[in-house]
């Protein structure tokens, strides 16, 4: 039986994210991702859509808005979220950035993390509970 809603293959290498954004930060405690290779696979389809569905992520992004997913993963919720820092701006976010973004705070942090980075803020959070 499966942990996860969605065949388990990663798009995004990990050897991608040796890069480091601006204002970046590592939680330090609570939960670790249960499978960082299924977190980013997962991002990257709320990112770039999926078998001819709109991801999560995708299309324009209003100056201040924030867009929010959670993805059920057996016992952990995985709680992902990207904000439009540009003041008075909005913007389609492009969906390379957008799964690179996300892919750093699941990669770069065992626990999850938070970064902004050329006007966005990405956030990515692993926990125990339900969506």
């Amino acid at each position: 039986m499966s942990q996860s809603r969605w065949a388990s293959q990663s798009p995004v290498r990990l050897d991608d994210f040796d890069e480091v954004p601006l204002n970046s930060g590592c939680y330090t405690h609570g939960e670790k991702w249960a499978n960082q290779g299924d977190a980013a696979y997962h991002t990257g389809r709320a990112c770039r859509g999926y078998d001819g569905n709109k991801g999560a992520f995708q299309g324009w992004f209003a100056s201040g808005e924030t867009k929010n997913l959670c993805y059920q993963y057996a016992d952990q919720k995985w709680e992902f979220q990207i904000t439009n820092l540009n003041e008075g701006a909005g913007f389609d976010l492009n969906d390379d950035d957008c799964a690179n973004g996300l892919a750093r705070e699941i990669i770069g942090c065992e626990s999850g993390g938070q970064s902004d980075n050329a006007g966005w803020r990405f956030r990515a959070d692993p926990n125990i509970g339900t969506c």
